[in-house]
């Protein structure tokens, strides 16, 4: 869950995120977390007088297709770690006779590989989740894409299918989805956008089992991506054989049973515009809408009119300004519970929010005392 502060700060901070770009928040974050950790091969030179120690290294990289993995990010991290020297550095052909002693040697099902050999292997330590180290040599066999050494087919380019209505103009879009995954070590082979009214949409919905549109399918080629693997079990559905979907909704979407539109929420701004130099309240509409909330419509109401008098009556509201939004934000799974942190949803289902004052910004409270 989200802490009061830490969720006040999101939303009071000045980056707008288009549609796309809310759609990915949540997976995203978790993704890159899990990314940073274990993408890329890391190699630790244990720890030795500055000056004194170097470990002459030699690289020979078995080459592979020109969708696959890129092996010289291996080797490139290889000739930064301190200590290290990189004496001789080759490629060879995965046709080469060379290639295919190495392949019965170490048992490669797979290339591109890189093999690292050095009389100093027992100083330099690995990452033994990514490379393999034996008494003679340092390998790296985990590439995603990659050419199937029996087979020699290219492994791991995953294909996408994001499923729209064209009429729906309040849909989110997930197009942004590629560029994401790309950018987190995916190859994206094919994205295709598909319109639900289609008999290829309509296929894919019945196939899959889709509930609301846009949906997104992935390919079961991303099981490929063993850094990815542990994290996007939590995020993705494996109801179907072909394709994975996302557990979790953009907003706004369509129904696909009822029609309905799911997400558009109102926002009603409570606010005493003889206040001149209290919190612009206006500004807590991009707040919600950089954690992801759809803002339809918009409504303004003063304290001392009767709707604004009944609306401090019925949600006991001690603080302006202030916003209530209307029911629909519950429809917010995800952010629904740290919404808790900042404000109230109410017996009707509507969100009042209760966090100005800890903005640092100029409030009143009921009465006419000025805060901050």
């Amino acid at each position: 869950m989200v802490g009061r502060g830490k969720l006040l700060e999101k939303m009071t901070k000045s980056k707008k995120f288009s549609k796309e770009e809310k759609a990915m928040v949540i997976i995203v974050v978790i993704l890159a977390a899990y990314l940073i950790f274990m993408l890329y091969p890391r190699f630790i030179s244990s720890p030795s007088v500055p000056g004194v120690e170097t470990y002459d290294v030699e690289i020979i990289k078995i080459s592979g297709c020109e969708d696959c993995f890129n092996i010289e990010d291996s080797s490139t991290l290889i000739k930064g770690v301190q200590g290290v020297v990189v004496e001789n550095e080759r490629i060879i052909s995965r046709d080469s006779d060379e290639a295919r002693e190495l392949i019965s040697k170490f048992g490669f099902t797979r290339f591109p590989v890189m093999v690292v050999y050095s009389d100093d292997l027992d100083k330099i330590a690995v990452d033994e989740t990514v490379f393999t180290k034996s008494d003679d040599a340092i390998v790296f066999d985990r590439p995603v894409p990659y050419v199937e050494v029996d087979s020699d087919e290219v492994k791991g380019l995953i294909d996408m299918k994001e499923i729209i209505d064209g009429t729906c103009s309040e849909c989110g879009s997930l197009s942004k989805m590629r560029e994401q995954f790309e950018s987190l070590g995916v190859m994206v082979g094919n994205y295709e956008i598909i319109d639900s009214k289609s008999e290829a949409g309509k296929g894919l919905i019945s196939g899959n089992e889709l509930k609301m549109i846009p949906s997104l399918l992935l390919s079961k080629d991303i099981d490929e991506y063993w850094w990815l693997t542990e994290v996007l079990t939590s995020v993705i559905d494996d109801s179907s054989d072909e394709y994975y979907t996302f557990k979790n909704p953009i907003y706004p979407h369509k129904e696909i049973l009822t029609g309905k539109i799911i997400g558009k929420v109102d926002i009603t701004y409570l606010q005493n515009s003889s206040c001149e130099d209290c919190f612009n309240i206006t500004e807590l509409k991009s707040g919600f809408q950089r954690i992801g909330v759809f803002i339809d419509g918009e409504n303004y109401v003063e304290v001392s009119s009767s709707a604004g008098k009944s609306l401090i009556s019925k949600y006991n509201i001690t603080i302006i300004p202030t916003v209530v939004l209307s029911k629909e934000l519950g429809d917010y799974d995800l952010i629904e519970k740290s919404l808790d942190q900042v404000g109230t949803f109410e017996s009707d289902g509507k969100f009042v929010f209760r966090g100005i004052d800890g903005l640092g910004v100029k409030y009143q409270t009921i009465g006419g005392n000025n805060g901050n």
